[in-house]
């Protein structure tokens, strides 16, 4: 037990301020694979945790899974939203670009 804590990283903080670290020529999206790659490594680490810790602390280690892949989707969902970022926006805002959207064909079923 403890090596999802470590994973994760938590720490008792002094300050509540946070410092911005800074993260040089690493892109966001690199990062939330990172991050996304430590989450998934954190699960399995407390998924193994669940079945071979015994009912004693089986709570607890629920809570702790179900925290860290509601975790895991968000930070899925953040990288998710961020891939169109650097699209071309004019198929997104042109409703003449997409023929079946433009007439409604889309919608009919």
């Amino acid at each position: 037990m403890g090596e999802a804590k470590e994973t994760v990283g938590t720490k008792k903080k002094s300050s509540p301020v946070k410092a911005v670290k800074d993260v040089g020529d690493t892109s966001i999206m690199d990062l939330l694979g990172d991050a996304i790659d430590k989450l998934d490594d954190a699960v399995g680490v407390k998924q193994k945790d669940l079945t071979t810790e015994g009912d004693a602390l089986a709570a607890e280690n629920h809570f702790k899974l179900g925290m860290l892949k509601g975790a895991d989707s968000l930070i899925r969902r953040a990288r998710a939203m961020l891939e169109d970022y650097g699209s071309d926006l004019d198929a997104d805002l042109d409703p003449t670009f997409d023929d079946d959207a433009c007439n409604g064909s889309d919608l009919e079923q």
